[in-house]
């Protein structure tokens, strides 16, 4: 009797600890939401005056995205003969439970999903106890399987992909055998161990995933101070800038690197059909396929080279060592080794396999450029010294250098031919190509363009290809002579390739790719879903349709109900600001020392306005859309009447660069902001001098007037932000703009603020990536929205107040509100 008590006090102890540790829940869960994984069993295993009811339910996964709990809740009576074990090793958190009865004992798995073990533990409480690891993948759903006799189903999320990967594991003693792998994908994967028998499985060789964040409707729900911070991301426009392309062996999966990560297309039948995207925190600015397709290799801002499993995006190593910007990187022909070119004058060969550093080669310059021979022997390397080298690959010695005529010449290109015999060096400065004979390093022939980034033969060595402006160049090696040139790129071409079977070249800029038939020049087709840096955005009267424009000199028309760009106007120059009328009628944006009107509608120009002697820098409608405001690097701020384009007024008190305009709701004054640190308030109808504020120890390069008029907020460069009483010019709030959790190293700069249509919060878009809202009245910080990858240029309210844009130089604009 007294063993009995002990088992019991025993039992109770247990049971206590994996309830208060979360193990066990013994409240009933919360029923799933749709979406989620779930799994319910509910089984009574009788074994003589033995009965337990066990319930469980996994709730793991919405879309891969949140990792798993199980809550289980158990009723237990029995005799107290029988015994019971729960056991798990790891140490991690659980994801997910499953049971079945081996003779009179209870047989449980626990799936772990954090820790040391990731797989399941099982255990029937005698002999039979033992783990099954599934690696660095967290366990997301298991299941007993009666059908494969004693088997059990791990589910694994496998990376960052939009697939599940289920382990079928059969017992025919304590030491399981894995009998086969299916896939299937997320917002497929089945709701009972039933439906999980036959998965269905998905391409091994491309896995899709979304490539924007649908935009749920809009319930017309305001952004305020109780609800602010509940706010997440609801869509991004853009796909970043593009900073480089690469092209698969077979010539059927272009690569794509940009701000946010590495785009993979299928332009197989010339579509650019979306396959998979690799999301990073970092700008990707370079990419190389492995020879046989399977790997693509990356450079980022943190001197690491990325390996990257081309089938589902999983990161496969991260080459470490460099010690500053890593500019070029290349796979040996036999796809062996990976090498990378640095600013920190090396060269660096990595085993593919296991990323061992097998050398380092070092130059006396920054190397920019690095390629290798056909026969993988010999290495060329491009410096900022206009000296080309060739490098033996075995022992790293220098067989000779080529030397440029020229000096001062930077980013040296450097490609083979397809035979080794020549060698092409392109120099961007000095705008030249010229093909060197590999074997007496001699200089064979010289090519000059306006600026050139890229060159590289065709795949039988005849032809040339280069980039020189915004166009592409193509001529025959025999002769020298250009016979062909592709025209449409609207901005700098920054490389160009050449399909494995010669017949098409695709070409890019830091907005577009195109594909090109080399026979005629015909275009086949465009990507445009990227964007350059973006420095201005607005929202229509109506809510419906954001104006964007930015660095890649265009301004487009998004459409916010389904992310849809409907049309584009192309300008000569960057876009940094831009403001829509009032009406939703009239944009204005700068384009050098003029202001060019263009119709809202369609982005047809209408008229252009001259009169600054510089550069235009800040431009702002009033109320009623009769006058436009612009400020200018001739430190004047001038007024003008819009309907025939004439200057009414020229304020002229800045002693410097004038960078930010705003009118007050009613019309009647203006507010001007410069480099000089000061910012004036005018009045609009004689144009005299109201007040001047001086509080910013830094210019204020923005500025908003609350929707009352008796506030305005400006943002400085002095990493703050300020808030003025218009009355009388008095300081009421000084807000310290913080360094972001992001980029602790980054300034707090603020480049744009906005008031809401109540004026109860501020949104500012900062210099460290981020967008903070603040309580106008006193300033305190209501939130902080993380996502962007680059500072934050432009920020606005839309006209319900429901939706906050926010456009960056990542070349993304990213959509913030309240998730229905």
């Amino acid at each position: 009797m007294l063993n009995k008590t002990f088992q019991v006090v025993v039992y109770c102890i247990i049971l206590f600890l994996l309830t208060s540790c979360g193990i066990l829940t013994p409240d009933a869960p919360a029923p799933p939401k749709q979406g989620d994984v779930s799994f319910m069993a509910d089984e009574i295993i009788k074994s003589g005056d033995f009965e337990e009811r066990v319930e469980y339910q996994t709730i793991p996964v919405n879309n891969c995205t949140n990792r798993g709990t199980v809550a289980q809740t158990v009723e237990r009576q029995r005799t107290l003969e029988q015994s019971v074990s729960i056991d798990f090793t790891g140490g991690g958190g659980i994801s997910g439970g499953a049971n079945a009865g081996l003779t009179a004992d209870l047989t449980i798995a626990i799936g772990m999903a954090y820790g040391l073990q990731k797989g399941i533990s099982v255990t029937d409480g005698g002999s039979l106890e033992f783990t099954v690891d599934s690696g660095e993948f967290p366990t997301y759903h298991i299941a007993w399987k009666e059908s494969w006799e004693k088997g059990y189903v791990l589910g694994r999320k496998e990376g960052k992909t939009d697939k599940i990967a289920y382990d079928y594991w059969y017992l025919k003693s304590a030491q399981p055998e894995l009998m086969e792998t299916t896939y299937t994908n997320c917002n497929t994967v089945a709701s009972s161990p039933e439906s999980i028998e036959s998965p269905e499985p998905i391409k091994e060789e491309l896995v899709k995933e979304p490539t924007n964040t649908p935009i749920p409707s809009i319930t017309n729900q305001p952004i305020t101070i109780g609800n602010v911070n509940q706010m997440v991301q609801l869509n991004r426009f853009g796909r970043g800038f593009i900073k480089d392309i690469a092209l698969s062996p077979d010539g059927k999966v272009l690569a794509v690197a940009s701000a946010i990560g590495i785009w993979i297309y299928d332009i197989s039948e010339f579509e650019f059909e979306d396959i998979l995207f690799i999301e990073t925190d970092f700008v990707v600015y370079n990419i190389a396929f492995s020879p046989d397709g399977r790997i693509i290799a990356s450079t980022g801002p943190k001197n690491t080279v990325n390996l990257w499993q081309v089938s589902d995006g999983h990161l496969l190593n991260s080459l470490q060592g460099h010690k500053a910007w890593i500019r070029d990187i290349t796979f040996s022909p036999d796809g062996a080794i990976v090498a990378s070119g640095s600013d920190d004058y090396t060269m660096r060969l990595w085993r593919v396999s296991d990323g061992y550093l097998l050398n380092t080669l070092k130059n006396d310059y920054k190397i920019k450029s690095i390629d290798f021979s056909p026969n993988g022997n010999t290495m060329a390397s491009g410096s900022v010294n206009n000296i080309v080298k060739l490098w033996n690959v075995l022992d790293g010695n220098i067989s000779d250098d080529i030397t440029h005529l020229d000096s001062s010449v930077y980013d040296v290109s450097v490609t083979f031919s397809p035979d080794g015999k020549t060698l092409l060096s392109a120099t961007r400065v000095q705008g030249k190509v010229e093909i060197w004979e590999v074997s007496s390093k001699k200089l064979i022939d010289t090519f000059y363009a306006k600026q050139v980034k890229s060159a590289t033969f065709s795949p039988d060595g005849t032809i040339i290809a280069f980039d020189d402006d915004k166009n592409i160049q193509l001529l025959h090696v025999s002769n020298g002579e250009i016979f062909t040139s592709f025209e449409g790129h609207t901005s700098y071409v920054d490389k160009v390739i050449f399909s494995p079977d010669g017949n098409t070249i695709i070409s890019s800029d830091e907005e577009s790719v195109r594909l090109w038939q080399v026979s005629d020049g015909t275009l086949l087709n465009t990507l445009d879903h990227h964007m350059d840096s973006v420095y201005s955005i607005v929202f229509s009267p109506d809510g419906k349709i954001l104006t964007i424009g930015g660095r890649g000199n265009q301004v487009s028309l998004w459409q916010i109900a389904d992310g849809k760009k409907q049309t584009s106007f192309y300008h000569n120059g960057i876009v940094e600001n831009m403001v829509l009328s009032p009406n939703g009628e009239i944009i204005a944006l700068d384009s050098g020392d003029d202001i060019q009107l263009l119709s809202a509608s369609n982005l047809t120009w209408l008229d252009t306005l001259q009169g600054h002697t510089a550069g235009v820098a800040a431009l702002a409608f009033s109320p009623d859309g009769a006058i436009l405001a612009s400020g200018g690097f001739d430190d004047t701020v001038r007024l003008w009447q819009v309907t025939d384009s004439t200057i009414l007024k020229t304020f002229d008190k800045h002693t410097n660069n004038v960078f930010g305009v705003a009118f007050s709701p009613d019309g009647k004054t203006i507010a001007s902001s410069s480099t000089d640190d000061i910012i004036n308030l005018w009045r609009v109808s004689d144009g005299s001098l109201l007040h001047t504020l001086e509080e910013h120890t830094d210019y204020a390069s923005t500025l908003a007037f609350s929707p009352n008029g008796n506030i305005l907020a400006s943002g400085g460069q002095d990493d703050t932000i300020r808030l003025w009483r218009i009355s009388n010019g008095d300081l009421l709030t000084t807000i310290e703009n913080p360094k972001g959790e992001i980029n602790n190293t980054a300034s707090g700069n603020v480049n744009s603020i906005v008031f809401s249509s109540d004026g109860s919060i501020i949104a500012s878009g900062n210099n460290d990536n981020t967008i903070r809202l603040w309580q106008a009245s006193d300033g305190n910080l209501l939130n902080t929205l993380n996502g962007h990858i680059s500072k934050v240029n432009s920020v606005a309210f839309s006209p319900n107040g429901d939706i906050i844009a926010s456009g960056s130089s990542d070349g993304t604009v990213r959509l913030w509100g309240i998730k229905q």
